[in-house]
């Protein structure tokens, strides 16, 4: 009792304990391998601030607007969506937001898109790319905002389920 109440011998005593706390937490399995134990638990390195974390902003290249129809979904590590345009060509479009959903249920119908041709940084391949985002489409009887504004979590979920 009398080794707690000195604060100048507890100190040692506690830095002990959590040696010998820190020698058990080894990992054993690779200490019988003949290296050197590594503890189990790893600190996670933290940056000191805000600044110190790195962002990647997508950089617009161009706006432009299209007139067709969806033609498939391509999966990958991200979703696209192909949209056959009146002119012919193809132009793949990365999924960002519920838009795949919208193209599913109005894919036999002409679409107008408006998009933006831009250089987003791709974690998976370390760079920018450049993809091209939807910012609207408009088909006859209704626009992406407005049947948005009207998704329900069970109409999402069947529409997911339907993508799959």
């Amino acid at each position: 009792m009398m080794l707690l109440n000195n604060k100048f011998l507890l100190i040692p005593v506690l830095s002990v304990l959590l040696l010998s706390a820190c020698k058990l937490a080894t990992n054993s399995s690779i200490s019988s391998l003949g290296r050197s134990p590594e503890p189990i638990y790893k600190p996670l390195s933290m940056p000191a601030t805000l600044s110190q974390i790195e962002t990647h902003p997508d950089r617009i290249v161009a706006s432009k607007k299209l007139v067709g129809h969806f033609s498939e979904f391509i999966w990958g590590d991200y979703l696209y969506a192909k949209i056959r345009a009146q002119t012919g060509e193809e132009i793949s479009f990365m999924m960002d937001k519920n838009e795949n959903c919208f193209l599913a249920e109005y894919k036999e119908t002409q679409l107008t898109i408006a998009y933006d041709a831009i250089e987003r940084y791709i974690r998976e391949a370390g760079a920018y790319h450049r993809v091209n985002i939807i910012r609207a489409i408009e088909t006859d009887p209704i626009n992406l905002a407005t049947w948005q504004r009207s998704l329900t979590t069970e109409k999402l979920k069947k529409c997911r389920e339907n993508i799959r």
